[in-house]
């Protein structure tokens, strides 16, 4: 099959399907924006874990409607930021996973703790915000067919 028709190279010298090909495309398809979207998922299936709230799957409390609107509002602009390859989306997120983490934190043990949660949703969200943040803060490097483009237009140099 011709790279035309959506084939490439595989890592055995055969030709493989693209993902391209199979639909399975995400619109700037760096690592980063990849990272966004594998966290965003995360986050919205970790909402998942607001009908498992006791036994051995209970990993993360997730306790009331803040906790999980919070899951999945910013696991859905962290997705939306990895599949638009949106730096600001990503960052949106984590900086909104960083102020639940905070909020959560201050609530630990007390009688008033808006999302319900526990050490375990304290630790889960700083994981995502830190992760969210990480990825929305690195700097997006031309890939290598930018780079050839930008090499033979300016003479190699």
């Amino acid at each position: 099959m011709s790279a035309g028709r959506g084939y490439g190279p595989d890592h055995h010298g055969g030709h493989a399907p693209s993902p391209a090909a199979n639909g399975i495309s995400v619109s700037g398809s760096s690592g980063p924006d990849r990272a966004s979207l594998v966290l965003g998922v995360a986050a919205i299936v970790s909402a998942g874990f607001f009908f498992i709230q006791r036994g051995d799957l209970s990993l993360v409390r997730v306790e009331n409607a803040a906790a999980v609107a919070a899951a999945l509002g910013f696991g859905a602009l962290a997705v939306l930021g990895g599949w638009l390859a949106r730096r600001w989306l990503t960052i949106a997120a984590g900086a909104g996973f960083a102020v639940a983490t905070a909020i959560q934190l201050l609530q630990l043990g007390r009688d008033t703790n808006w999302f319900g949660g526990t050490g375990s949703t304290f630790s889960f969200w700083l994981g995502l915000a830190v992760g969210l943040l990480a990825v929305g803060l690195t700097p997006r490097t031309a890939g290598p067919r930018a780079r050839r483009r930008t090499d033979h237009t300016t003479g190699g140099e």
